[in-house]
Order: structure tokens, then sequence, then C-alpha cells
């Protein structure tokens, strides 16, 4: 259930427990655990006239699992619930408005998705290689079992059951033994059981490459200390520069390489936290 699809938290939240399993019941209760509430309490806040306060929007933002740019805009739809004269309610309603384009613009590119059963998420994220086969179907040279298995390195057999499934579940078309990209694209949120493996998949497959990489590829490794902010900062330029990349591979008519992004802005060593 997408967030910036919402002007109201409690609408939202409303519509997420409407698609959870059984209506979400017992949500609420998970939910008083998580901010050290009486379930009483949030029912009387997403069902009444009471609110959230900022700091439990935060907190309840991060046990959501949500991102960044969905915290955010869950605390600014807080505020703007709260704000208590019109000056502050315009003030907020801009703010809001700004933070839904950036996460309309940001999910643009991951529109048309091909919605997976969790067994087959299991399935196609177990490997790195059913990723791989399916974009290298788009590849003008990488359109047969012979030549997309050159490019992999792995056995024919091992081949044929990936592009089997990819074409069972509509991420690729084959046609009279030629395969290509089928219509749709997958993509997994940042709570997803399976995200995980993906990212390791990948940053592993990267890590293969390190020792030959040619002059347009980069590794680059830098910890380093800095303040709250500027981390808060980083994950704003890092998120234009992927909407910008993604929109322009996106828009690529003729692709010729097989490339993957792989970008980590993480805490080292976080502090503990406090104990009061």
């Amino acid at each position: 259930m997408k967030i910036f699809d919402h002007e109201d938290y409690k609408t939202w939240m409303q519509a997420r427990l409407a698609a959870m399993p059984k209506a979400g019941r017992g949500e609420f209760q998970r939910i008083a655990r998580a901010l050290r509430m009486h379930s009483t309490r949030v029912s009387r806040i997403f069902r009444g006239a009471e609110h959230l306060t900022l700091e439990q929007a935060s907190e309840l933002a991060t046990d959501l699992g949500l991102d960044e740019l969905e915290s955010e805009y869950f605390v600014a739809l807080v505020s703007l619930a709260r704000a208590g004269n019109e000056k502050l309610r315009r003030i907020e309603t801009r703010r809001v408005r700004h933070l839904r384009e950036q996460g309309r613009d940001l999910s643009e590119s991951f529109r048309a998705q091909k919605v997976l059963s969790e067994s087959d998420k299991a399935l196609f994220y177990s490997q790195w290689y059913y990723s791989a086969a399916r974009l290298l179907t788009s590849l003008e040279d990488c359109r047969d079992l012979d030549s997309i298995a050159a490019r992999l390195g792995i056995p024919h057999a091992t081949l044929r059951r990936v592009l089997d499934f990819l074409v069972r579940v509509g991420l690729c078309v084959e046609k009279k033994g030629r395969y290509s990209v089928g219509t749709r694209q997958t993509h997994l949120p940042p709570n997803s059981p399976v995200v995980d493996r993906l990212h390791a998949n990948w940053r592993l497959k990267a890590m293969e490459r390190h020792p030959t990489m040619s002059a347009p590829e980069l590794a680059f490794t830098a910890p380093m200390s800095i303040r709250s902010e500027d981390l808060a900062w980083g994950r704003g330029e890092l998120d234009a520069v992927i909407r910008k990349l993604v929109k322009r591979a996106a828009q690529c008519e003729a692709p010729e390489e097989l490339a993957c992004l792989n970008v980590d802005w993480v805490r080292i060593c976080p502090a503990p936290p406090s104990r009061r």
C-alpha cells in the first residue's frame, strides 16, 4: 500500500490494514508494543480524534519498515494533522506536497511491476542469474539459449529451467526459440523477507568483478565520521542519482551492456539506544 497515494496518515493506515490478511487483526496490539502504548489508545488515535506525537511517528515509521523518504513523508503527515493554526498548516501542506512529488518521482520507474507469488519471489531472488538472464534478453546479441548461457557461464540445463520460469511468470517472452524481456519489471520493498538475498547476490557478483574492472567501472569504499544531518543529506543526494540513472536506463532503446548498481550508505557501529 503506497503511502504517497495518501495525504492523511490515518486513511493510509486504514487502507494498509484492509490489505493485510484478516484485515490486519492484531496489528494495533503489535504497534502498541512497538510504541510502548496501550492498544486502546492506538485504536483511538487511528480511529478517532487523537494524533501520534512526532516522536511516536518516527518510531512507528521505522517499525513499519518505511524507507527514509517514506518515513519523512509519514512524519510530515502527522505534523500536518497536528498543526494548530492556518499558517503552520500551509507550511506543512507545502512540505507534504513536496515530499509526495519526490516519492512519486522515485517510484515512477517501478510503476509497471509484475506481482509475483511469494514462492516465485523466493525462487527469482534465490540466485543472481535469474535476474541476469532476464536482463540479457534485452541485448540484441543475447536472445537465444546458447548466447545467454555463454554470457552467464552456467550449464544449458540450468539456464533452460531459468528461462522456462521467467516465461511462465511473464518476465520474459519466448518466440521461436528467441527470448525478449517481458513488459513487466520487479521491485522489492525494503522490508521484503527476500530483499537481503537480492542485495547479497549482486554484491558478491560485484566483488568477483573487482580484480578485472575496466575504466568505466567503479568500486569505491570510504568509511568516514560525519554529522547525523549529513547522513540524511547523503541519502537524498544518492536518491537523486538513482532516479536519474534508473530513468536513463528505462529510456534506453538499444542496450549493449549488463551492469549493476550497488550502493551501501549505512551507519557503522551505531550508538546503543538510550537507557533513559
